[in-house]
């Protein structure tokens, strides 16, 4: 499980979650060697390229905000916290003023890395599971 491309069930990764197990030590050093193995993952389980390129963008946005906004150093994938990870959909829904179309996507890509940190143990937690999506037909943007 910490290698491969593999199709992890949630029910796998909500107990992955919940034993706490120990990081990998072996989590690359940088951030772009992180989004870089993520990328990978995602091709490896047949994603469209749109579908690569959406989550990846938003992933390099999360940690340009993670460095700018937070001030915090890195990101160390294994210090992202889940109030990070809602401190970036604030950010893009108030301060960048995304539609609720492009909030939910850079949430389906917050949620898939979620998932692919913690089936390769560079993560303890599911840090995405709580993030909710927004209604795309309303008016106002609020959470389903």
């Amino acid at each position: 499980m910490t290698g491969g491309s593999a199709e992890v069930s949630r029910e796998a990764l909500e107990t992955l979650d919940e034993k706490k197990t120990p990081l990998n030590a072996h989590a690359p050093d940088s951030w772009e060697e992180i989004l870089a193995a993520f990328e990978n993952d995602l091709y490896g389980r047949g994603r469209s390229e749109h579908t690569v390129s959406s989550y990846a963008y938003a992933m390099k946005g999360f940690g340009t905000f993670y460095r700018g906004e937070l001030k915090k150093p890195g990101p160390f994938v294994a210090r992202i916290q889940e109030t990070d990870l809602q401190a970036f959909i604030q950010y893009i829904r108030n301060d960048r003023h995304l539609s609720a179309t492009s909030v939910n996507r850079h949430i389906a890509a917050l949620r898939a890395f979620s998932t692919f940190i913690l089936a390769r143990g560079w993560h303890r937690r599911l840090l995405a599971r709580d993030l909710k999506t927004y209604r795309v037909n309303s008016s106002k943007m609020e959470p389903r």
